[in-house]
């Protein structure tokens, strides 16, 4: 494993560097040079705003009560697909603007989705029906959220709070003549 990712790193500069040599010496070095700063420039724009499209899309999901998971793992590969387009070279480039594409996005959330968070041995959670409803196994209902709790859990039946009620008195430390009283009213020496 260690020799595939060490083979990996080194051939990765190296497939790079040479197809930025072979398109290069087709299209001329300004419109290589333009089209490297043009896809960096877009990187960076989708970068800046991917963070505000991120949380509006986090928001909106927690306030319909949906999993954010959703939107996080969206926000995820947009920033990695602007952060392939600032890379300079042309397979990470084309890497980017694959990520871009909202099906492959959609795919590739759907694949996460169902071995990262659900652990990907779950049938149960990749039929549609969740493990922390009121018993496991239950379908999940989106449109009944009356007794649940956001992200389908079961809401806690609200309790009562407890009082105590009572009554005091406010006994004195220490009195002026040098004895505590006692609730009765009675006074002892101080020892």
């Amino acid at each position: 494993m260690r020799i595939l990712l060490l083979f990996l790193f080194l051939a990765y500069p190296m497939l790079e560097l040479a197809l930025l040599i072979k398109v290069g010496s087709s299209i001329g070095l300004l419109a290589l040079i333009g089209i490297i700063v043009a896809t960096a420039v877009a990187g960076s724009l989708i970068l800046r705003n991917n963070g505000l499209i991120f949380l509006r899309n986090m928001t909106e999901a927690m306030a319909e009560g949906r999993p954010p998971i959703g939107p996080a793992f969206e926000s995820a590969l947009v920033g990695t697909a602007g952060m392939l387009l600032i890379v300079p070279g042309l397979i990470s480039d084309v890497l980017g603007a694959i990520l871009l594409i909202q099906p492959v996005r959609a795919v590739i959330i759907a694949w996460g989705s169902r071995f990262f968070v659900g652990g990907g041995t779950d049938p149960l959670a990749r039929d549609g029906f969740s493990q922390r409803g009121p018993e496991a196994g239950e379908p999940a209902n989106e449109n009944d959220r009356d007794g649940a709790a956001p992200f389908g859990r079961p809401r806690r039946p609200q309790r009562e709070p407890i009082i105590i009620d009572g009554e005091f008195e406010r006994i004195d430390e220490r009195p002026v003549d040098g004895q505590r009283k006692r609730p009765d009213g009675n006074g002892s020496p101080d020892t």
